[in-house]
């Protein structure tokens, strides 16, 4: 994967969040890369977070049809 630098990663740093006020110019680009791509990390995996907990809801709902479905099958002759 390329790192983005100059203005591309200036751009990409400021529509994600990363503060670049203590970046001064092309040597501090590494800084500003990796906070660049520790930004696009966290984002990714609150998505990630979001999607598992989803999906944890959804089967426990999947669970309790199942054991509903059971038991009114035992319960009616």
């Amino acid at each position: 994967m390329k790192l983005k630098t100059g203005d591309a990663l200036l751009k990409e740093a400021q529509k994600l969040g990363v503060s670049t006020s203590e970046i001064g110019g092309p040597e501090n680009w590494a800084e500003l890369q990796t906070r660049v791509m520790e930004a696009k990390r966290f984002k990714r995996e609150s998505l990630a977070w979001a999607v598992a907990l989803a999906s944890a809801i959804a089967s426990a709902f999947s669970a309790a049809a199942a054991w509903y479905a059971i038991v009114s099958k035992i319960q009616c002759p």
